[in-house]
């Protein structure tokens, strides 16, 4: 075969590469336009994982003859393989605009609009594909892929089993029919077709990770825990936090060791399994557990604490008897259905945190925090999250206040609340720092109960003991296991689950009966009567100037209603008393006396914070007690104009 191109090609199409990419060279080297070599260089390129360079490559052969559609076809396969969808879809589109009837073309631009989460408009695509070439199995298992994504999954089911007649040994076909099969609740199925996949292909860790969470959701451990070791190797996975030479830990005596646990994937995971880390100390061993800086402060509160080294990094020398990432330990543990869970509860809120949340929600009515929306990014949340006007119901009933729990994903929804829905807010300042759930937990401990969607809120609640009722979609994360109302992770824990797919309205119908019928049992604080000491008419409409300011001047929602409460029974008393000309004037000044007051401490707090005591710092202390004794002449001068019976006297020592 004298002709280079050719050779190249041969070795090209047998899968021979590198061979293939030393004679496109040549080839460019000796004829810099030569537009099959460039072309061809351009899709080596990227098939051998440079795709940046095939780019390059093929916008040289483009630059050459543009209206090549299969170079444009490449060229937008390569931009897919670089994640720069926008770039890929107008190539694809550029290819399709010459060869209308080129049915990869169509598929593979269906492909970019799901990357987009665009899976509506990617249908269309691949209808044109199949119109043109009807047994195009990967057409239809992309077109069942969109279709499961948009939860319409008997017809995903269809489309897989079509493209399986075509091509009964596609893995990825028999991987994604198994996945749709597990959502519909066909579990024997699924496994069967899991099984066949890994028939086919052992090492498809995507078909063993999937097949290890059907094995935990149907309760079998065993099986469960061997095959979730395969997350690792799985499309997309996240690295691992240490890749260190240390042992792993398989469960061997561990007694005496030094041990590295690093934690993985999502809040929740991480809060549900900490209580792994407490049974190492119990085992003996001497534990550093690596942890992301967010949630240092949270590990904090772990039992034995005291044996347990947290770290957000390790020293590059440091050396370790075993190390072990944090979701295999339930394996190492050999953990069973029967025995999950160590003892609830095994975090603890800070208590000043929680006593501050405590004095600012209050004790009035029956208080149901809420969390209605997990993280939007990537394709976890799929089906578990619902919508904050599924709550309306229980907002009405009698005595019930909802708190907001919420953060980020989701907190949009506040601002549009069906009518006559009441959901309290914590304000600006709840969990804003970096570190996480500090002041959900401080919440926590004031609340009667908590109520939220799958999401790491549900764990944080179970892992404080905190009694939670979990809304749940119709297949659910494996760790809910399945037809049970109970957790054996978390005793605190209530499940509630759809009947049917999607179908939120039962639920939480459900779980406003439930809700009703704890209510029964439940009665509202008696009201203290407020307390009627005799104290002069200075003193009380000083009292009220003080919370005209805080009303004015506090913007967090439950506080200020605590302040307008106070300032109308206030008022109540003081009748159309401080509407006289007189009083009303020297009311006034009085109000102007304490807001130059709360001006003069927060001043004074700033300078504090940041360690200045200067004479500006002295001079502010100054002002406090000269404002003070004008506000004690203002208040006399009330009580005297009103014929009050009680007049405040003020006494200091003579000055040294």
């Amino acid at each position: 075969m004298n002709d280079p191109l050719a050779r190249g090609l041969a070795f090209h199409r047998r899968g021979e590469l590198f061979r293939a990419e030393q004679i496109y060279c040549e080839i460019v080297t000796r004829d810099a336009a030569n537009v099959v070599a460039l072309h061809l260089l351009g899709v080596v390129m990227t098939q051998t994982g440079r795709a940046a360079k095939g780019v390059a490559f093929i916008d040289r052969a483009l630059a050459i003859h543009p209206n090549d559609a299969e170079a444009l076809y490449n060229r937008g396969n390569a931009l897919l393989s670089l994640r720069r969808f926008e770039e890929a879809l107008e190539s694809f589109d550029k290819a399709l605009a010459i060869a209308p009837r080129y049915a990869e073309a169509h598929n593979n631009r269906g492909n970019v609009l799901q990357e987009l989460n665009r899976h509506r408009d990617a249908l269309p695509s691949y209808d044109k594909a199949l119109a043109i070439t009807p047994h195009y199995a990967e057409a239809h298992n992309n077109r069942a892929n969109a279709l499961k994504e948009l939860r319409r999954l008997g017809e995903a089911l269809e489309s897989y089993d079509k493209a399986l007649v075509m091509a009964p040994r596609f893995v990825k076909a028999l991987y994604n029919r198994g996945a749709a099969l597990q959502e519909l609740g066909h579990f024997g199925e699924a496994l069967a077709s899991y099984d066949q996949a890994l028939a086919l292909k052992p090492d498809h860790a995507d078909a063993r990770y999937n097949r290890a969470l059907l094995a935990l959701l149907q309760s079998d451990f065993v099986a469960g825990w061997q095959d979730y070791e395969s997350r690792w190797d799985r499309k997309g996975a996240p690295k691992r936090k240490l890749t260190a030479s240390f042992p792993s830990w398989k469960g061997e005596n561990i007694a005496g060791k030094k041990i590295v646990i690093y934690d993985e994937q999502g809040f929740g995971d991480v809060i549900q399994f900490s209580r792994y880390v407490t049974k190492l100390v119990e085992a003996g061993a001497h534990v550093t557990f690596l942890v992301r800086a967010s949630l240092l402060r949270l590990m904090e509160s772990l039992p034995s604490r005291e044996s347990i080294r947290l770290v957000t990094s390790l020293p590059p020398a440091e050396s370790f008897d075993f190390q072990c990432p944090l979701l295999s330990l339930p394996l190492a543990f050999q953990t069973r259905l029967e025995s999950p869970s160590t003892a609830t509860p095994y975090l603890r809120a800070e208590q000043q945190r929680a006593l501050k949340w405590r004095e600012k929600i209050g004790e009035d009515g029956f208080k149901v925090g809420i969390a209605w929306q997990g993280s939007k990014a990537g394709k976890i949340d799929l089906g578990r999250s619902f919508a904050l006007a599924e709550l309306h119901g229980l907002s009405r009933i009698q005595n019930l206040r909802l708190v907001s729990l919420q953060k980020n994903d989701g907190v949009e929804q506040l601002s549009r609340l069906p009518d006559g829905m009441i959901v309290e807010s914590l304000g600006d300042d709840y969990d804003a720092g970096e570190d996480a759930f500090l002041d959900a937990a401080a919440v926590m401990e004031s609340l009667d109960l908590v109520v939220t969607s799958d999401t790491s809120i549900a764990h944080l609640a179970g892992a404080l003991g905190r009694p939670v009722w979990v809304a749940l979609q119709r297949t659910p994360d494996w760790r809910w296991l399945l037809e049970r109302s109970d957790s054996p992770w978390y005793p605190s824990i209530r499940l509630f689950r759809q009947r049917t797919s999607g179908d939120w309205k039962g639920v939480f119908t459900d779980i406003e009966t439930a809700v009703r019928e704890l209510m029964n049992e439940w009665r509202p604080r008696p009201r203290a009567e407020p307390p009627r000491a005799p104290i002069s008419w200075g003193e009380l409409i000083d009292k009220i100037t003080i919370l005209e300011i805080k009303s004015a001047e506090i913007m967090e929602t439950a506080a200020r209603a605590n302040v307008e409460r106070e300032l109308r029974m206030l008022q109540e008393v003081v009748g159309p008393r401080d509407s006289r000309e007189a009083i009303a004037s020297l009311k006034s000044e009085l109000k102007a006396t304490n807001l130059a007051l709360w001006s003069i401490e927060n001043s004074i707090r700033e300078k504090e914070r940041a360690g200045e005591f200067d004479p500006e710092f002295v001079e502010l202390a100054r002002s406090v007690y000269k404002r003070n004794d004008e506000r004690a002449r203002l208040k006399r001068q009330i009580s005297t104009a009103l014929g009050s019976e009680i007049i405040e006297e003020k006494c200091y020592g003579a000055p040294a």
